[in-house]
């Protein structure tokens, strides 16, 4: 989870960069033309604002969509990391949706704060999470989308005026101001479900360095089904990374990862550790969880 968290928040924050220069160079753009009516510029400066707003456009294309997919990434393992901590029944939209939900018609206009809203709800270390940095995030990022998409159908119109090149830099700046108010609480909003996910706290990590539930230090052990601890003792345990086939485990079990060095463990509905593969149960942390359609559980090297 830290990978991904740490490349979108630099992408997300690159992205920002990019969208301050669209704006200084839609500010370059209008004062050049007036300039220019006024006769203090000549076609060579108007040349040049052209080439800036190119050589600052492309670019800001490419991070943008960057930041979209390293996001979208981050957003999957929330998910199913979210998974593990309260079921798939507490959230409102299935997990195609964690993507699905960005680029649905209309839809895209309530279904990912939807799948936001219940990540950061199942990952809180305190119920019920306040919800207001995601409703605010998702607020300024739809008001500036909306003013995004007005921006773009400006420069679409067969003729631009100085007038007009004005209204769009004033525009530009407040998509840029609600740009930055969503991209800071987007920031803020992965980077402490990231921490609360980790897996990793304190009293875990200190959990972890022993036999926890009769769970020796290293392993990933199964209880039997629907005997909670069993008096702290596993019916298996795995030691090695990679994939462990399960065999006639059906119903409830406890599964808990008792692995040192950030080691995670992920159920697998195929065996050898393919099929959907659920979550990355941290260290430290036990899950308990339905195995009849469970078929492997896969150990997953830090």
């Amino acid at each position: 989870m830290a990978g991904p968290a740490l490349a979108a928040t630099l992408l997300i924050l690159s992205a920002l960069v990019g969208d301050a220069l669209e704006t200084v160079s839609d500010w370059r753009n209008y004062l050049v033309v007036h300039a220019f009516r006024a006769g203090a510029a000549t076609v060579a400066d108007l040349g040049a604002a052209d080439t800036f707003s190119l050589w600052v456009s492309l670019p800001g294309v490419v991070v943008y969509i960057a930041a979209g997919v390293v996001f979208l990434v981050w957003l999957w393992r929330a998910r199913c990391n979210a998974e593990l901590w309260g079921g798939r029944a507490s959230h409102r939209r299935s997990r195609g949706w964690v993507v699905g939900g960005w680029f649905a018609p209309v839809a895209n206009l309530w279904i990912p704060y939807h799948v936001v809203t219940d990540i950061w709800r199942a990952s809180a270390e305190r119920r019920p999470a306040p919800r207001g940095p995601v409703t605010a995030w998702w607020a300024t990022y739809v008001a500036g989308s909306v003013l995004s998409r007005s921006l773009g159908q400006f420069y679409l119109a067969k003729k631009i005026t100085e007038s007009g090149l004005r209204n769009a830099a004033v525009l530009s700046t407040l998509c840029l101001v609600l740009d930055v108010a969503a991209g800071v609480l987007i920031i803020v909003i992965l980077n402490r479900v990231t921490t609360w996910q980790s897996g990793m706290t304190t009293a875990n990590a200190a959990q972890a360095a022993g036999s926890l539930h009769g769970c020796p230090s290293g392993a990933v052990c199964v209880y039997p089904q629907n005997a909670g601890w069993n008096n702290d003792r596993p019916s298996l345990a795995y030691y090695s990374y990679g994939a462990h086939n399960l065999s006639n485990q059906v119903g409830q079990h406890y599964v808990l990862n008792n692995q040192t060095g950030g080691a995670t463990a992920r159920t697998c509905t195929g065996y050898n550790g393919t099929g959907d593969c659920q979550g990355y149960l941290g260290a430290g942390y036990h899950v308990d969880k339905d195995l009849t359609p469970i078929n492997s559980i896969l150990l997953v090297k830090p």
